[in-house]
């Protein structure tokens, strides 16, 4: 298990700059830092599940990717996710407004797609090991239907899948009639963050697990950064110190005198505004984080496969947990871009299919 502990740290610092004092990064959050700190997310997701599974012992090098005091790791990780992803659509949208037609063309059915396909081999599996299904729950758990599904999900590690869909899709309505009404970006925000918050108190009366809104609110910091990217990064720059400290000190409030609304969400609020801070000072980004992000919706979603077969198939738990921790690891990241590749030359050859059909129609008959 140190082993995986060491390559993640190898990983982080491979490339990293640190700049002096008067010095800032100028690029951050640009696609190379954002990509790269997906791909750290999605590490530390991977890390977090492994860490929880293996317990708190004295030999689990692992289980601080679980849990830190009182903060879970894993949920700072989604929430670096929920952040990324309204960081990139509301900047991309401020960018080109025409960019919000993607949402439906490419990113949702990317999502979807992934996920039906992560879905069914979960179906398959679990029919293999002897679990009964009816014709409507098999149909229900390979499209992720939760609300006709009792409002469970059977990869119980794909919660964020549902919440970010309905995100993505509230995004795209609300901007998208901003743009025909003339909207300013700065009132489809406000009613974007109105939206998040009714979500948020919605789960509160729907069968839905509490899990379903964990992070949420990173979202809408990402949102609100996008909004004033360059301003705020011209008032950091300039109160850099202060901003830390504003910072720390709602974040040791929170922790140790009084809980602020919602005390994991503030916890996993403030941390990210310090990432934020942070990554002013910090040229971060390399190769091997920004690869991993673009697999990083398959090992999210084929984790939880490797984690179960080893465990409860494949007896390596119980012989080895140091071998347990590293065939789930590499096997979730092997499988993923297997999975990865497959889709990308699939959609491919659907492509060039979809062409030759149109070409072949447009030919003129002859005679």
């Amino acid at each position: 298990m140190i082993i995986l502990l060491i390559l993640f740290i190898a990983v982080i610092v491979y490339n990293l700059k640190i700049y002096s004092v008067n010095q800032y990064n100028e690029t951050v959050f640009e696609k190379k830092t954002s990509s790269s700190l997906y791909g750290l997310s999605t590490l530390l997701v991977l890390l977090c599940h492994i860490g929880f599974v293996l317990g708190n012992s004295n030999n689990n090098s692992l289980y601080i990717f679980y849990k830190i005091y009182d903060i879970n790791i894993g949920e700072l990780a989604v929430g670096i996710f929920f952040f990324i992803s309204g960081f990139g659509l509301l900047l991309n949208h401020k960018r080109n407004p025409s960019y919000i037609k993607t949402i439906l063309t490419k990113k949702l059915p990317l999502i979807y797609i992934v996920y039906v396909i992560t879905n069914a081999i979960y179906v398959v599996y679990f029919l293999l090991i002897g679990k009964d299904f009816s014709t409507l729950e098999i149909i229900t758990n390979i499209l992720g239907i939760v609300w006709l599904n009792n409002f469970s999900i059977i990869n119980s590690y794909a919660w964020f899948i549902p919440t970010i869909i309905v995100l993505y899709l509230a995004f795209f309505i609300i901007y998208f009639i901003g743009n025909k009404v003339k909207l300013t970006n700065e009132l489809c925000t406000i009613f974007m963050v109105l939206f998040v918050v009714v979500y948020y108190i919605s789960i509160e009366f729907l069968p839905y697990d509490s899990i379903y809104r964990r992070s949420i609110f990173c979202f809408v910091i990402g949102l609100v950064y996008a909004l004033y990217y360059n301003q705020l990064n011209k008032f950091f720059k300039k109160h850099y110190l202060w901003c830390l400290f504003v910072i720390i000190t709602i974040f040791c409030i929170n922790e140790f005198f009084f809980t602020l609304i919602d005390k994991s969400q503030t916890q996993i609020a403030c941390l990210i505004c310090l990432i934020v801070l942070l990554l002013q000072k910090v040229n971060f980004g390399n190769i091997i984080l920004s690869t991993i992000k673009r697999v990083g919706l398959e090992i999210y979603l084929l984790q939880f496969l490797f984690i179960n077969l080893f465990k409860d198939v494949v007896p390596l738990f119980e012989l080895s947990k140091n071998w347990y921790a590293i065939v789930v690891f590499f096997a979730s990241i092997i499988s993923a871009v297997i999975l990865h590749l497959i889709i990308k030359y699939s959609k491919k050859g659907i492509v060039k299919i979809i062409k030759y059909i149109k070409s072949k129609k447009e030919e003129p008959l002859i005679g």
